[in-house]
């Protein structure tokens, strides 16, 4: 299953996809932002009170420097995502990793659309759809190493060996962070603009819910600033351990 799953994607998928989701994450922070607006003018007009439109209005400026702070970082995570060829013994953590992900990612989303369900919340099924496609892409990413700029030897020294696991954990999620912060966003956007629909029928219950909402978009919009400061780290210490390691060889010489 795991090499048809790997047969059937690739780097071309990999690619394609990270630029659907980057650029859908753009988009679903301009959403956001209306969505926002629209979201303070029902509760104004529902409850009378101007300052929740002052509030949501408030969270635009605060979008608009995410969505430029977040398109730079993810140039430059493109740029960086590379491991100057490391290389790993065997597939078999990659593998463990992906049948891990796509059985989380099933039980996420059938765990979640039951709970929709059996509560009548359309609503709840979003993080489970959302789970599903994180988890199922990080499954793609762990059976396509060279996507990752990994490559297999099974000759492979034991530091060596420690350099590229290491690489792969760091890349896999370097990689992962388009569609982390893509998807992200896009759930945040879909909840306020149904808070903003379903307003008009309970505004007082809604309000207290969707308080953790934007906080949420801006936690996502800063995936792009985690995984560069992530890359950075990495580069840095996989070039002191080659260093470090190639003193017994100059001594030898």
């Amino acid at each position: 299953m795991l090499a048809a799953i790997a047969r059937n994607t690739g780097r071309p998928f990999i690619d394609a996809a990270s630029l659907l989701f980057t650029q859908a994450g753009h988009w679903g922070l301009y959403a956001a932002m209306l969505a926002s607006l629209a979201l303070g003018a029902a509760f104004a007009v529902k409850l009378h009170d101007y300052s929740l439109l002052a509030v949501q209005a408030g969270v635009i400026p605060a979008l608009v420097i995410l969505q430029f702070v977040s398109r730079r970082l993810l140039d430059a995570c493109g740029r960086l995502a590379h491991t100057d060829g490391a290389e790993i013994g065997s597939t078999a953590v990659l593998d463990a990793c992906a049948l891990a992900a796509m059985l989380a990612g099933l039980a996420t989303v059938i765990g979640m659309t039951v709970v929709a369900v059996e509560t009548r919340l359309v609503w709840v099924a979003l993080p489970g759809l959302a789970g599903f496609i994180v988890l199922e892409y990080l499954a793609i990413l762990a059976v396509n190493p060279e996507a990752l700029d990994l490559s297999v030897e099974p000759e492979v020294g034991l530091a060596e060996e420690a350099i590229g696991f290491f690489s792969s954990m760091v890349m896999m999620l370097a990689r992962l962070a388009p569609v982390l912060w893509g998807v992200g966003v896009l759930w945040g956007a879909a909840e306020i603009i149904l808070a903003s629909v379903s307003v008009f029928a309970d505004a007082a219950s809604l309000w207290p819910a969707l308080e953790w909402t934007t906080p949420a978009i801006a936690l996502f919009a800063l995936v792009p600033l985690w995984a560069y400061l992530k890359l950075l780290a990495y580069h840095l210490l996989v070039a002191l351990v080659r260093a470090v390691l190639s003193v017994p060889d100059r001594n030898a010489e």
